[in-house]
């Protein structure tokens, strides 16, 4: 064993002089086409974490990816599925919990944390708490708005549809300009398009702006062809502009729709319905949504779309811009589809509309049922995947991938996990991943040093698990001189 591990020194050695002189000067190799990496950065878990929290449930992240906010639904902070929302922020390689929101008036049954937002620098944070009971009734919901001076965070307003009416569950789905001065607000069980039926469902949105200290209601959106259980609100999205919303409606038709609006002045204008080219019955298209920062591309997820062989997969539709109408540039599916692996149902897309993560947090991984998460980038007009990411502890139903979010530059995702087990049955985690971490970094540690060289020998050969073989850098399954080769061009 002394003689091995003498040798072993003594190559490594003899390897790190040869590419300090030969290699390392000449900058880093070219990575095969088609090969690429996940860096996970640290575990999130709230505190106090406890059983039935579903934290992971929701999350949001700054554009700088330094601060994150993720909302743990059933969180008992306040009663008994009462709800609340964790701030999160980056402190050199590790993240610590900044803050945990509550309503002023936080009760047991809110869900607080159903749905949450950032705004671009993270100092304003929106959290839609879905079945709180208000003098509207039961389940009317509302959401809330917090600011950050310094590291401290207060309840700046509390938000409410001027024409509340009990169980609208307004809240559902929330979103924020860059700036934090415009937020939409989604009321996905709201009757409007059916006066006669209180059970109708078919949904509406709000718009609130800030003016100086005041948060006021500037439109109510429906959409002109709405009726029972279109589920309008499922899912909101703001451009970074703050000039073109996007709405979910995932019971619209027959496989869901989403609505864009533009706006024009004080006034948001209708402009058009989306719909998948080839739709199905159940589709759930408009369960997620996003927009680039200036509205030019939108980012669909039909959860439910089926698959060649692959039932209930899922599917996320990507549309640009043309003119004055969107068209459905590219269908963005997995690989290898996994039946009721539900992509689609949690996504973002980055403000230059060129990066795409997308959730399908009842995918097959190592672990069947855990869930995972797609990363797909376009360039030109053409999407590709790039990389699958799953958790490095994945259990069966974590619904890992149940929400996510991206830093502006698509390097730093957070992805939750609600169902998790940390910290007691349900308890829900969180994962910060760094999505563009240094070729040859193999043990993630933000540099490509002696250290990874000697994981890169010690598993020399074909590997056990092509999805699992983190110094394969090439993709090619086996570990050999080319990943060598790649490891030592990056070192430093």
């Amino acid at each position: 064993m002394k003689l091995v591990k003498k040798a072993s020194v003594l190559l490594v050695k003899k390897l790190t002089k040869w590419a300090v002189k030969n290699l390392v000067a000449a900058g880093p190799l070219l990575l095969a086409a088609g090969a690429s990496g996940q860096c996970e950065f640290v575990k999130v878990l709230s505190t106090p974490g406890a059983p039935m929290a579903y934290f992971g449930w929701a999350a949001d992240m700054s554009a700088d990816g330094n601060t994150a906010l993720v909302g743990a639904i059933w969180d008992e902070a306040a009663g008994a599925f009462s709800g609340a929302a964790y701030v999160f922020v980056r402190e050199g390689s590790t993240w610590k919990q900044q803050a945990m929101l509550l309503g002023a008036d936080a009760a047991s049954g809110d869900q607080f944390g159903d749905s949450v937002a950032l705004s671009a620098d993270g100092n304003i944070a929106v959290v839609g708490a879905t079945t709180d009971d208000n003098e509207a009734g039961e389940h009317a919901g509302s959401a809330y708005v917090f600011s950050r001076r310094g590291s401290v965070w207060s309840q700046e307003a509390k938000l409410r549809a001027s024409d509340a009416a009990e169980e609208d569950h307004f809240g559902q789905s929330v979103g924020i300009s860059a700036k934090g001065d415009l937020v939409v607000v989604g009321a996905v069980w709201d009757d409007d398009a059916c006066e006669d039926d209180r059970h109708c469902d078919s949904g509406s949105a709000y718009v609130f702006v800030r003016r100086g200290k005041i948060w006021v209601e500037q439109a109510k959106l429906i959409p002109s062809d709405g009726a029972s259980n279109d589920f309008f609100g499922s899912s909101s999205a703001v451009s970074g502009d703050s000039n073109t919303i996007v709405i979910g409606a995932m019971g619209s038709g027959s496989s869901g729709a989403a609505y864009l609006f533009v706006k024009n002045g004080a006034t948001w204008t209708a402009t058009q319905k989306l719909t998948p080219s080839d739709g199905g019955i159940g589709d759930r298209f408009g369960k997620a949504c996003d927009l680039s920062a200036d509205g030019s591309s939108v980012l669909v997820g039909a959860a439910e779309a089926d698959m060649p062989g692959a039932c209930r997969a899922g599917a996320a539709y990507i549309f640009a811009r043309q003119g004055l109408v969107w068209i459905e540039q590219a269908k963005l599916t997995a690989s290898k589809p996994v039946g009721a692996a539900s992509l689609g149902y949690a996504l973002t897309l980055s403000p230059d509309g060129e990066t795409a993560l997308i959730g399908a947090r009842t995918d097959d991984g190592e672990i069947p049922n855990s869930g995972s998460a797609y990363l797909f980038v376009r360039r030109g007009s053409i999407w590709s995947e790039q990389v699958r990411i799953t958790a490095s502890d994945p259990e069966q139903f974590d619904a890992f991938g149940n929400a996510v979010a991206m830093s502006a530059d698509a390097s730093t995702a957070i992805i939750g996990a609600p169902r998790g087990d940390d910290q007691g049955l349900d308890s829900g985690f969180a994962y910060v991943f760094n999505l563009t971490p240094v070729l040859g970094d193999v043990n993630c540690d933000g540099s490509v040093g002696v250290a990874d060289l000697l994981i890169l020998l010690g598993s020399w050969g074909a590997c056990g698990d092509c999805k699992d073989c983190p110094a394969d850098l090439d993709g090619d399954c086996v570990v050999g001189v080319p990943d060598l080769l790649i490891l030592l061009g990056n070192w430093g």
